[in-house]
């Protein structure tokens, strides 16, 4: 399935356009870390260590569309993961939670692309 809460990836991205928006999906060696608040920064911060006491990784923290306190963190890796694992770790450190829960309900659904940002089209 190529679908998007049942919108085809195209559509998804001509809709994203006319919002001024683009869709990012991540790369196979990706994380995407939704932060929402201050707390969930402390989280992510606290838990990125562990992080990479398992593998090698890059984080690059940008302000989200909708402004501070709330982030897009990039997190490049020299590791490959499954959608599940990266709702998983993604969730551990810190990512908005309601946003992972929709990821795995679509994943579980049989969406091709679980896991996506929205970005100003401006910004990426």
């Amino acid at each position: 399935m190529t679908e998007f809460y049942g919108v085809p990836r195209e559509k998804l991205q001509e809709e994203a356009k006319k919002k001024g928006l683009k869709v990012v999906f991540p790369k196979k060696n990706q994380l995407f870390i939704d932060i929402d608040n201050e707390e969930s920064m402390k989280i992510y911060h606290k838990r990125i260590d562990m992080l990479k006491s398992l593998f090698e990784c890059k984080a690059e923290i940008r302000i989200s569309r909708s402004g501070h306190p709330n982030y897009h963190i990039y997190i490049d890796t020299d590791r490959i993961f499954t959608d599940v694992e990266r709702i998983l770790l993604q969730l551990f450190l810190g990512s908005d939670v309601n946003h992972e829960f929709l990821s795995y309900r679509d994943y579980a659904r049989g969406a091709s692309f679980p896991v996506l940002f929205f970005e100003k089209a401006n910004n990426i």
